[in-house]
């Protein structure tokens, strides 16, 4: 439907709906194509045009620019430029004074710096340090986040006068954070020593605040575009104060992408006492996944490190459900949305099949595998001696059935991915074949520490 909207002529509002749509659709790899999202966001584009200034869909389609900049660069920044051109300009308060003003600026400040700059040049105009001074410490922490590292940098004045304005509110009274690392990336920002000393100060006021850091502010805090040596000294000094098992995690991969050398003996005992004293599945899958974004180009002893750590990790999360609570049935997708992705793959193969089809002559045709049949799935039968433990055929995976008080439970489900088919040659069918030889492995061991507890 999305893919048809784009060939139709929406109203303004359905327009900017529709680009909302799309971007996320595309964002998510759902299918849609680049051709179709540069005609939902051309059509937002004309649809803003048309739309009262205090319209709040206005920072609607900001919200799509930071979803998908990178796809459609010369369509994102026509997009942001009309949905700021009726913000009101020369000063900051000016903005600030209606609701659709200030969710402009919110949106803004998640968008890529040039972009940012388009903002910028539109309401910064030549604000006095009075009239920063007056800004509310929110207020303040907004205009920081979007004046920050533009390509063409603001004031020195400005940035010193917000990052100023921040401090002095967080002295006054506790502020989250995110406030006191704004501020501290702001004033290094700035390059100037009057910033280097409000960024030190910054970074001695964050001593009271370690231990409520959330992943988000760490991210925030290693935007900064100056020297983060004292930062990561600080982040790792004061791991040991973070509560949260993933906002180490996230301390531990922005030290490591920093550079710079590594306490690894002390970091190592440091995360694997905290992983054994973790029994949050939430927060050690969210921990596992942040050792999966590690960019690949990492020193030695980080690298080492981070396997290491993902070995230990991966074992504790297993025993984590297992001493979990049964919540009856948690099954894969079933019913409609199985149907759906049966259907998104028998046509993914069919379209493929077609376009072999296509490449060959009539007569060189495979007689075994005519159009539009696509891949022949082999949904094999496999048994294991364990009770309990029982191949799926549906699901093509283990299922782990439980008992619990005399009541039948089937607790998890362990799949093995992806399926045989006619396509594959032997080194390929043997990967699959040692898969489910794994995930078998992997059942028979949750079955019997439901049974016996974990080791």
């Amino acid at each position: 439907a999305t893919e048809e909207a784009s060939n139709s002529s929406p109203t303004p509002p359905d327009a900017i709906r529709y680009a909302v749509v799309a971007s996320e659709l595309y964002a998510g790899a759902c299918g849609l194509s680049t051709n179709s999202l540069k005609k939902h966001l051309e059509n937002a584009t004309a649809a803003l045009s048309g739309l009262p200034d205090e319209d709040e869909l206005r920072p609607l389609a900001l919200s799509c620019a930071a979803k998908v900049y990178l796809s459609a660069p010369q369509e994102t920044k026509a997009l942001v430029e009309a949905a700021v051109a009726k913000l009101p300009s020369g000063g900051l308060t000016a903005p600030l004074e209606t609701s659709a003003s200030r969710h402009l600026l919110i949106a803004s400040a998640s968008l890529p710096a040039k972009y940012r700059a388009v903002v910028a040049d539109k309401i910064l105009g030549s604000p006095s340090v009075e009239e920063i001074q007056k800004l509310h410490p929110q207020a303040a922490t907004l205009y920081l986040r979007l004046l920050s590292d533009l390509p063409k940098p603001a004031p020195t004045e400005v940035l010193e006068a917000l990052a100023r304005r921040v401090l002095s509110a967080a002295q006054d009274a506790p502020h989250p954070p995110g406030v006191i690392a704004s501020a501290f990336v702001g004033a290094q920002s700035v390059g100037t020593e009057g910033g280097d000393d409000i960024a030190k100060e910054a970074l001695a006021m964050l001593d009271s605040y370690w231990g409520k850091l959330t992943t988000y502010d760490l991210q925030a805090l290693f935007r900064s575009t100056g020297d983060v040596d004292q930062l990561v000294k600080r982040t790792l000094d004061n791991m040991s104060k973070m509560k949260d098992l993933r906002v180490q995690f996230a301390a531990f991969r922005h030290a490591a992408v920093a550079g710079g050398a590594l306490p690894v003996e002390k970091l190592k005992k440091q995360l694997q006492t905290s992983i054994a004293r973790c029994s949050k599945e939430q927060e050690l899958s969210g921990a596992e996944a942040i050792l999966r974004t590690f960019p690949a180009a990492l020193s030695d002893e980080a690298t080492g490190l981070q396997k290491d750590l993902a070995t230990s990790l991966r074992a504790r999360l297993f025993d984590a459900k297992l001493e979990s609570p049964l919540r009856g049935n948690q099954r894969p997708p079933r019913g409609f949305f199985k149907y759906l992705e049966t259907c998104t793959e028998r046509d993914r193969y069919w379209r493929e099949a077609r376009k072999e089809s296509a490449e060959v002559s009539p007569g060189d045709k495979p007689a075994d595998k005519p159009v539009g049949q696509g891949r022949v799935t082999h949904k094999e039968e496999y048994t294991c001696d364990v009770p309990g433990v029982e191949w799926h055929r549906g699901m093509e995976g283990w299922v782990v059935s439980v008992e619990e008080g005399g009541v039948h439970k089937r607790s998890d489900y362990f799949l093995a991915r992806p399926r045989l088919h006619d396509d594959m040659d032997e080194a390929e069918r043997q990967e699959v074949m040692a898969a489910i030889e794994q995930s078998r492995n992997a059942a028979v061991r949750y079955r019997q520490g439901r049974l016996n507890g974990p080791e």
